[in-house]
């Protein structure tokens, strides 16, 4: 009987991790999306200011949408070293200047890759425990 308690523990433990794995997961799509919506507005407010008079309001809206972008941009990044932290991995392939560099002009397939090896790394601890599979829909999910 008591051999079984140390397994069960582990299995809780286990859940847990892939909870808060989860909420990282979910909170990272959610930024990243909204990292990206931001993204495309502005490349449209730049394509606008270029066909338009220059003024102080547009190019200060630009510069905030870029500080925005950046803000999000170091979200994701935080949820994405978060998770793995989490799921006992590592993320070294993913540098945050590389991410700064190349998450600026390619950022949605950037994106896109992390959010697969993200749900990769949890399918595989699904799997190494023998857990049902969940999926996230929203952050109010968790």
């Amino acid at each position: 009987m008591q051999d079984m308690q140390p397994n069960a523990g582990k299995l809780r433990d286990s859940r847990e991790k892939v909870k808060e794995a989860m909420a990282c997961l979910i909170r990272f799509r959610w930024v990243g999306r909204l990292a990206f919506g931001l993204y495309l507005g502005l490349i449209a407010s730049l394509a606008f200011s270029y066909l338009a008079e220059p003024s102080m309001g547009k190019s200060l809206f630009i510069l905030l949408s870029f500080i925005g972008f950046l803000g999000l941009l170091w979200f994701t990044s935080f949820f994405y070293n978060t998770f793995f932290s989490i799921m006992g991995g590592n993320s070294e392939e993913e540098h945050p200047l590389m991410l700064l560099f190349m998450g600026m002009p390619l950022y949605v397939f950037v994106y896109m890759r992390q959010e697969k090896r993200m749900k990769d790394a949890l399918k595989q601890r699904l799997k190494e425990n023998e857990l049902p599979a969940v999926r996230p829909l929203h952050p109010g999910q968790v």
